[in-house]
């Protein structure tokens, strides 16, 4: 170091700089050390004055940061600095780790002896895994404090789940940090206590902590307290945690109910635990183990029952859990589903060794769309690059979950993994009246190596084998291609197998008769069917394909279909009158080619173009209230909101076809009933996708037909469209329906889409809804309506109000299969009038109660403004009227006949 001092004149202040190195430093304070360096270097200019040093430019410059400071270091060496310091991280202090450059200002006072550094820093955000802190201000402080701590860190800030704050006093001697005085409440979760980090992991804690949605959870509440201290006393350590309906950020699994109670040491800490754990696979356990530390080793012991799914389970022997540097060791002595288990895992950074025995196992609890037992072992071990094993399994009445117990199959699999090879025996059997058999044998090339643990198939490397099936499909479908489908029928196949599993090679044939295929989702369903096909190499020739619809309806196709990616194809399928719909929703029949394509990447797609040639689609499908539906948000619900990508059910099995297939009907063969709605449209359709997720692009276009509302009948303006999609919520429409009365024109216009319509109706003259709907249900303005017609009316208005809810007449309507339905007269004289049409043109009406007693009445709408009503009365009156209506038309419009339900 060098120094310099000078005074212009006796008694003038003098003038001080200072520049200096170090060597070799070292403070003690791990985080110091690393910004300082070994060799940091300290520049002091100022001046001495009156016994106070005036610090005019002070600069520390280390290895990753660096500091400068302003101010006084006053007589008896107190301390009166401005600091400015940026530094390049990661930046730790305490349990904070930022990544990347920050810089900030702060304080340097107390007195030479005992400094105090209070540094502050601000930043734009810091992630800390889900939790997303914004305007963060971060304190630190650094000073020797009552609790001999050697300073103390803040941080306040906003964030994505509100405002967040930490504190804490800080420990940085020795291999580890130590936090005591901790509060935090930030992401859902506040803690009290202190806690010991070792390489920024907690290697000691005694806290206690509330959990509720937030960064960490996304659903449910955990409470308690974790003291995990070393030393003596029954009560070194402590837990006592309890949680309902918890789902954890990124985890789609729920955890009902958690309650773990233990007291001890971390030499030996027992506890009890109970877990019921929700999701695609259900887990419950109840029962009590061991928590042990000696050193570097760690090893849990558990001994309870409880159920995987269906299947309960117990310990024979405690399970343990044991892990000591790199290596880990678990055991497994189990009864399960009326088997048992024994199973036993060693590994480390060298090698493995697995070794599981079954012992009639359900089935269940180890796939969960199969029912059966199995019995069997299987052995890994290798080290390095090296891994060997076989498989020796047997499978007693083995059948997917929804098939009958009458299809359930026998077989054996045995495997050997030597090098990096794979082969595969297996061969099944059914032993009831229903036979079938199948047999493989088939080795595949895999990539496989202990250390560390892979065990995967190469697809593109070369594969060879043989496969067989003869008999009965149904079982073997069943088991292996399950789910929303099934196949039957007598099948005869034998194959051999080569090249690779993205560019197979196969020859050998595949022939089905008297077979049958359901897909549940669709509700298409094939009948006698047969087929007759022959492998050759990459080419699979289709020579016969039969099938019916069982309602008269046929398919028919041939042609060759290419085995490799980007291969041709050329096989057409031609149906004739076929159903393809046949569900609650909808009933189709469609004629026209389908051609079996291959992408480059090797998917496989139906293209072409059909023809419907009739449908039915109900929109009032089984199960509808017609009661519209509430957005509603529910607060705290047990086991939190539905996760989006989350699919609880089964997934799909099989093989996954698209489509782009054009779909026609513009002659009006597509009917749309139910809800008043009685409508023949024309559709120009698109639909892409796979047959298991379809998309839905296109227009349909009214070609004729009415709606039914409030018992009164609109017929259909045919320049109305609906905007086709798979998804209810883009389905848009662009509807008019029209009534002519006497006194009036009434249009209901539908808009929206149709998970949300948006019905409006208008007149000519133009008149308030109300007054619209008075005309035309009873003909008369709303101040004339007695109370009964009254409440019909306020109905009929809450109907459109609710984007066509709940009608109350409308759904008495459709109970009694009338066309209108309609109530008039005071309640002392009540009249009921129902009626059908018989035509397209003509009414027929049956009108009781009242003071005139029963009557009938006939209506002809010769034109839409011509009408004769003809009406008999049960006291022996009759009469006829005719209704005529003029409208004048716009300048240069033509005549049309426009009567109800007429074709163009």
């Amino acid at each position: 170091a060098s120094l310099d001092a000078s005074s212009a004149r006796a008694g003038a202040p003098w003038r001080l700089r200072l520049d200096g190195r170090g060597r070799n430093l070292q403070i003690g304070m791990a985080e110091l050390d690393r910004l300082l360096g070994k060799s940091p270097r300290l520049q002091l200019a100022g001046a001495l004055n009156n016994g106070r040093i005036e610090v005019e430019r002070g600069e520390l410059t280390g290895a990753q940061g660096r500091a400068s400071a302003k101010g006084l270091i006053e007589p008896e060496g107190r301390l009166r600095l401005a600091l400015d310091w940026n530094a390049r991280g990661p930046f730790a202090v305490g349990p904070v780790e930022i990544a990347g450059n920050m810089k900030g200002n702060g304080a340097l006072t107390g007195t030479l002896a005992q400094p105090r550094a209070d540094l502050r820093a601000n930043f734009d955000r810091i992630d800390i895994a889900a939790l997303q802190l914004t305007q963060a201000d971060l304190v630190l402080s650094f000073r020797k404090g009552a609790d001999s701590s050697d300073g103390r860190i803040a941080i306040t800030s906003a964030s994505n789940y509100g405002p967040a704050r930490a504190s804490g006093n800080f420990f940085l001697g020795g291999p580890r940090i130590r936090i005591s005085d901790l509060d935090l409440d930030a992401g859902g979760v506040t803690a009290q206590g202190a806690v010991a980090l070792s390489d920024r992991i907690p290697s000691s804690a005694d806290l206690s902590f509330t959990a509720r949605p937030g960064a960490f959870l996304t659903a449910g509440t955990a409470q308690g307290r974790i003291r995990l201290t070393e030393g003596g006393g029954s009560e070194a350590a402590i837990l006592a945690v309890n949680g309902r309906n918890l789902r954890f950020a990124g985890s789609t699994v729920i955890v009902r109910n958690l309650e773990l109670q233990g007291r001890g040491t971390l030499e030996r800490l027992p506890f009890d635990l109970t877990l019921d754990v929700g999701g695609a696979t259900p887990v419950q356990f109840n029962g009590d183990g061991v928590y042990s530390r000696q050193g570097q080793a760690n090893s849990v012991t558990l001994n309870g029952a409880g159920r995987v799914r269906e299947v309960a389970f117990s310990t024979r022997n405690p399970a343990v859990v044991a892990l000591s540097g790199d290596g880990r060791v678990v055991r497994l002595d189990l009864a399960v589903g009326g088997g048992v288990l024994l199973g036993e895992l060693r590994q480390d950074s060298r090698a493995t060794l697995l070794q599981a025995d079954l012992t009639s196992v359900d089935l269940g609890s180890v796939a969960p769309d199969l029912r059966g037992r199995v019995t069997g072992k299987v052995a890994l071990r290798g080290a390095g690059a090296d891994l060997s094993g076989s498989a020796n399994v047997t499978l007693e009445n083995v059948r997917s979950v929804d098939a009958p117990q009458g299809l359930a199959v026998d077989g054996v699999i045995n495997a050997m993994l030597v090098g990096d090879q794979l082969r595969i025996q297996a061969n099944t059997h059914t032993d009831g009246t229903v036979a079938a058999s199948a047999n493989a044998d088939v080795t595949l090339p895999v990539e496989a190596s202990a250390a560390p643990f892979r065990l995967a198939i190469a697809r593109t490397r070369n594969m060879a084998g043989t496969v067989s099936i003869q008999g009965q499909v149904q079982p073997i479908w069943d088991l292996f291609l399950g789910g929303e489908r099934s196949l039957s029928g007598q099948v005869d196949g034998q194959a051999t197998l080569a090249g690779t599993l993205n560019a197979p090679r196969i020859n050998g044939r595949l022939n089905i008769a008297q077979g049958a295929f359901r897909d549940n989702a669709t509700g298409l369903r094939l009948t006698e069917v047969t087929l007759n096909s022959r492998f050759d190499d990459t080419t699979a020739l289709i020579q016969t394909f039969t099938a019916k619809d069982g309602a008269g309806g046929s398919i028919a196709g041939d042609g060759r279909i290419g085995l490799r990616q980007g291969s041709g194809s050329s096989f057409q399928l031609n149906l004739t009158r076929f159903r393809i719909i046949d569900n609650d929703l909808a009933e189709a029949r469609a004629s026209g080619p389908i051609t079996v394509t291959r992408a480059a990447a090797g998917d496989i797609r139906l293209v072409g173009q059909i023809d419907i040639d009739e449908a039915t689609i109900r929109a009032n499908p089984p199960g509808s209230t017609g009661i519209v539906g509430m957005d509603v948000i529910e607060v705290n619900k047990p086991g939190g909101d539905d996760a989006e990508a989350e699919d609880v059910g089964r997934p799909a099995r099989g093989p996954i076809i698209g489509m782009d297939i054009q779909i026609r009907s513009p002659g009006g063969d597509i009917r749309i009933v139910g809800r008043g709605l009685n409508v023949e449209m024309g559709v120009n359709a698109r639909v892409q996708g796979s047959i298991a997720q379809p998309q839905l692009t296109g227009t349909a276009r009214v070609v004729r037909g009415d709606y039914e509302f409030a018992g009164k009948r609109f017929i259909f303006d045919d320049r109305g469209t609906v905007s086709l999609s798979t998804d209810p919520a883009r389905i848009r429409l662009n509807l008019s329906a029209t009534r002519e009365d006497p006194a009036l024109t009434a249009t209901i216009r539908v808009t929206g889409t149709a998970a949300r319509p948006e019905i409006a109706l208008t007149s000519t003259p133009a008149l308030p809804q109300d007054e619209i709907l008075a005309q035309v249900l009873f003909g008369r303005s709303a101040s004339q309506l007695s109370g009964f017609e009254a409440a019909q009316l306020a109905a009929g208005v809450a109907s459109l109000a609710g984007g066509g809810g709940f009608d109350v007449i409308g759904n008495l309507r459709e109970l009694a299969g009338l066309d209108r339905l309609s109530f008039g007269g005071e309640a002392s004289s009540l009249t009921v009038a129902g009626g059908r049409y018989i035509t397209d043109d003509v009414y027929l009406e049956i009108i009781g109660g009242g003071e005139g007693g029963a009557a009938v009445n006939v209506e002809w709408q010769v034109r839409r403004n011509l009408a004769i009503s003809s009406k008999f009365g049960g006291q022996g009156d009759a009469s006829l009227s005719i209704r005529w209506r003029r409208q004048s038309r716009p300048p240069g419009a033509r005549n049309a006949d426009s009567r109800p339900n007429r074709g163009n």
